[in-house]
């Protein structure tokens, strides 16, 4: 596999996770009525779903768990994610979004760790 392709694989990877907040924060906002209860709950969701991707889940991750226990939360937040957009209304952008995470996380898994 060559380094530009790894590269664009990783660079994929990342819109899908931001792709999936996104997915998240609207899921968030249309649990509630309309409203000032809408704003925080989806700016409380978006947030949460941050922070808990930034300590376990992110390259420079503050909190280093296993192999296994990070590829599980990565997997409890994109599921969430496919679950709300169909909740929304969604449901083609979650097949492509569900499609999209388990192609690039495939190819992610066989690259080096820093290409």
């Amino acid at each position: 596999m060559t380094l530009a392709l790894a590269w664009a694989d990783l660079a994929l990877l990342a819109l899908v996770e931001l792709t999936g907040l996104a997915a998240i924060t609207t899921w968030g906002a249309h649990t509630v009525p309309a409203g000032p209860r809408r704003w925080a709950m989806a700016i409380s969701i978006s947030v949460t779903a941050m922070v808990v991707w930034a300590l376990f889940c992110s390259p420079r991750a503050a909190v280093i768990l296993p192999l296994p226990a990070v590829t599980a939360i990565k997997l409890a937040m994109l599921t969430a994610a496919i679950a709300g957009l169909t909740v929304t209304g969604h449901p083609r952008w979650a097949i492509l979004l569900g499609t999209l995470a388990l192609a690039t996380t495939t190819i992610a898994s066989a690259l080096p760790v820093n290409p």
